[in-house]
């Protein structure tokens, strides 16, 4: 009996649904026709209608407007029954396909405008659209991984891959219409409307989405970018993953370039989607844990790939003692390029 008012609860919201009750009033209409046309032709021999599935089929080519006529309807009140189902089952019939082709075009208005929930799972989620981030998107497209644009900004740029949702990670709503539940990794760019804007403040927008998204799924691996090192602090304890400060990774280039002539070509090459080699991270197989870093580099080695770093969640070392055990959830590799 405490079922029951929860079923009831769910069924009025079920009906609300726009589909629902045309759809209903059609298989109304369709269920009345066919058992009151058997019933009325039953014991008829010169009636076409023999069976419950033979007053089906005249019915459904009744309200469906086809009339193929060789199921024919005999005597007074039959008929007359006959015009109900036409005038009731027709109307019923029509105003359910124009609502499900207003339907349509509304889902594909909504998905177009981003003001539909995305279907999307294990799916990489931008926050905050501009030129790099269109950037971003095209080289996770390669990878053939769905992403999903979170922004207040339309993207200019369409892909089956892609969707959008018209919001922004400071709104929770938002968020769950993103799919954020669901998702693996989100990527939340600095959000500067304006040159006069404030550092501080575009940080402080990040933190909180920081924190936003991870109440929500605190699985999730989120890379933020900061405009100041400042807040990297702040960052890291809401629970961002990697943290990326603009124009600090260039800086850096650019001195190692000036005191070591070539390495920023090295850096292009790794990271760059049309390089020949790039940077690669994979999980490390139980039966290598336990055992010497040296059997699996070697093991590495064999399939032509180059050990660099092992990571074991926000732990890393770069090129760890070959002896020592290996315990140790990832390796960053060296590996050559699939194209």
């Amino acid at each position: 009996m405490v079922l029951f008012p929860l079923f009831l609860k769910r069924f009025r919201r079920v009906v609300r649904m726009p589909l629902l009750k045309p759809a209903a009033a059609s298989l109304s209409i369709v269920t009345y026709g066919v058992f009151s046309e058997y019933l009325l032709q039953r014991g008829n021999p010169q009636s076409g209608i023999h069976s419950l599935f033979t007053s089906l089929w005249w019915v459904m080519q009744t309200v469906t407007t086809v009339g193929y006529g060789d199921t024919p309807v005999v005597g007074l009140y039959a008929r007359i029954n006959g015009i109900f189902i036409m005038v009731a089952g027709i109307g019923s019939v029509g105003f359910l396909l124009a609502n499900l082709g207003s339907n349509l075009i509304d889902n594909r208005l909504a998905r177009k405008l981003g003001e539909a929930r995305t279907k999307m799972k294990q799916h990489i989620i931008i926050c905050n659209f501009n030129d790099q981030a269109a950037e971003i998107a095209h080289d996770i497209l390669d990878e053939d991984i769905p992403v999903l644009i979170l922004s207040q900004t339309k993207p200019r740029f369409e892909d089956p891959n892609v969707d959008y949702v018209n919001g922004t990670s400071l709104n929770a709503r938002d968020l769950e219409r993103s799919g954020i539940s669901k998702c693996k990794t989100a990527v939340i760019l600095a959000d500067r409307r304006s040159e006069g804007e404030e550092l501080s403040a575009v940080d402080a927008k990040t933190i909180v989405s920081i924190s936003n998204i991870k109440k929500v799924n605190p699985n999730i691996y989120v890379i933020a970018e900061l405009l100041s090192r400042d807040n990297e602090d702040a960052a890291r304890n809401l629970g961002a993953d990697e943290i990326i400060v603009r124009g600090n990774i260039s800086s850096l280039l650019i001195s190692n370039a000036v005191l070591n002539p070539g390495i920023s070509k090295i850096y292009s090459e790794l990271l760059s989607k049309d390089g020949k080699m790039r940077f690669e991270e994979v999980s490390v197989d139980d039966s290598f844990k336990g055992r010497t870093i040296r059997e699996f580099h070697d093991h590495m080695e064999k399939m032509g790939k180059v050990l660099v770093a092992l990571r074991r969640g926000d732990h890393m070392v770069i090129r760890p003692p070959l002896d020592s055990k290996l315990d140790y959830d990832f390796a960053i590799l060296i590996s050559q390029s699939d194209q």
